[in-house]
């Protein structure tokens, strides 16, 4: 009988164990988030808008409580005049990062939260196809109608 009790006091243990781990961990990320959030300046909240005026930036930044409020342009057209240069200049584009010790973004997102002009991963994406293809001597494809 005191084998029994001693099993389920042990698995109970293990239990309360488990349970003060994982709150301890998710405490810490909790903490370490906000600390990110804080150190660079990142947003608590999101929102999108299409063709809104610069007006409207205006009226949010006067919302009470709000530290910052940036607008700003996040889609680029592409339009189709740029198409027959297009290898060539994804080629300079690089040789020239290269030459001034700037690039090698990566996909992983720590560059486009860092990035002083705010580049977006899709522009990023974009350039390193067109890149590759480029050297590799195939012409890139024509940028899909609503690709950023």
């Amino acid at each position: 009988m005191w084998a029994q009790a001693l099993a389920i006091a042990l698995v109970i243990a293990s239990g309360v164990a488990t349970f003060v781990l994982a709150s301890g961990a998710y405490h810490s990320l909790e903490e370490t988030r906000a600390a990110y959030y804080l150190r660079y300046r990142f947003a608590d909240l999101f929102a999108e808008v299409r063709r809104a005026p610069k007006a409207v930036a205006d009226r949010i930044a006067a919302i009470p409580g709000l530290a910052a409020a940036e607008p700003r342009i996040t889609h680029l057209a592409l339009l189709p005049q740029g198409q027959p240069e297009r290898s060539r200049r994804a080629l300079r584009m690089v040789a020239r990062m290269d030459a001034e010790g700037f690039g090698g973004c990566t996909l992983f997102g720590e560059c486009q939260e860092a990035c002083p002009k705010e580049i977006s991963i899709a522009a990023i994406v974009r350039m390193n196809r067109d890149y590759l293809l480029a050297s590799l001597g195939t012409a890139p494809l024509p940028a899909a109608a609503g690709e950023e």
